[in-house]
């Protein structure tokens, strides 16, 4: 069972927000960097998959959230595992996922110790939770973006189920070895045809895929799909689109993805994970 810092429990706030506490951050030079923050009861939905918080980057106290603005956008955390329960009635820990540290916000938070807090909002985003038949899971992602996929993998592993990753070409790829479950089959592209191969053979066998790549990789992964399947079965697939999530509720319309149809959606409403099918042609 996870310890608990000797410093503040994680609450509530009456004006809607969470202050979540700080457990840990992962090192500079890991593959990815995570926040693992201790929620309080019943802040930690699931399935997590696709779910993400909007995290103030200031110090969380009443007067600083009236007063200090001086970086003034929330920055989207996904969700990056499994909520693990803390102990009974004392909340979850959760890790998210941290931007890079190019961008001050993520810098600030990444730079929170343990014990102190972080004001929070949401869960927001759609959740995705795997089909209840499915045993065999293909994951094609970034490595930076391995995390998203962390509550699905997780879930078939626990069901029995086969779980193999592939990444395209990048020099960070073995790293993700240490940090994914042992039984997930860890498949690193070394080139473009490298990649073209590890696609036709994975895709012919998978119960369902997810995947987390540039957004100009989608197009041509539906028309592998089709070729070797003949068509991209309706939630066969889906994939994570990475957008302006700005404010979380789809007002500022920071986060619109445009459609196949020519018509627009917001990802912090419909996804960030979305069908396939639903954005490609």
């Amino acid at each position: 069972m996870p310890n608990t810092p000797a410093g503040p429990s994680p609450i509530h706030n009456p004006d809607g927000t969470i202050s979540a506490v700080v457990l840990s951050v992962s090192p500079p030079d890991a593959p990815f960097r995570l926040l693992r923050l201790w929620l309080p009861p019943g802040a930690a939905e699931t399935p997590a998959c696709g779910r993400f918080w909007m995290a103030r980057c200031a110090e969380d106290t009443p007067l600083a959230r009236a007063q200090d603005w001086s970086i003034y956008l929330r920055r989207p955390l996904p969700a990056a595992g499994v909520p693990e329960t803390i102990a009974a009635g004392a909340g979850e820990r959760l890790d998210l996922l941290l931007g890079h540290d190019a961008d001050l916000g993520a810098a600030w938070l990444a730079a929170r110790p343990p014990g102190s807090t972080v004001n929070l909002l949401g869960p927001f985003g759609r959740p995705f939770a795997l089909p209840p038949n499915s045993r065999a899971l293909l994951v094609l992602t970034l490595p930076a973006y391995a995390p998203l996929w962390l509550p699905a993998i997780h879930d078939m592993l626990d069901r029995g189920g086969r779980v193999t990753l592939v990444t395209p070409p990048t020099a960070a790829a073995e790293s993700l070895r240490a940090r994914l479950p042992l039984a997930v089959e860890l498949r690193a592209a070394r080139d473009a045809v490298d990649w073209s191969q590890h696609l036709a053979e994975t895709v012919r066998w998978a119960d369902h895929l997810c995947a987390a790549l540039p957004a100009s990789h989608y197009q041509p992964l539906a028309d592998e799909i089709r070729r070797v399947r003949f068509r991209v079965d309706p939630g066969f697939a889906h994939v994570y689109l990475e957008a302006d999530l700005a404010c979380g509720f789809g007002a500022c319309l920071a986060c619109a993805v445009p459609l196949p149809d020519g018509g627009m959606t917001r990802a912090c409403q419909h996804g960030p994970i979305f069908p396939l099918e639903r954005v490609t042609v």
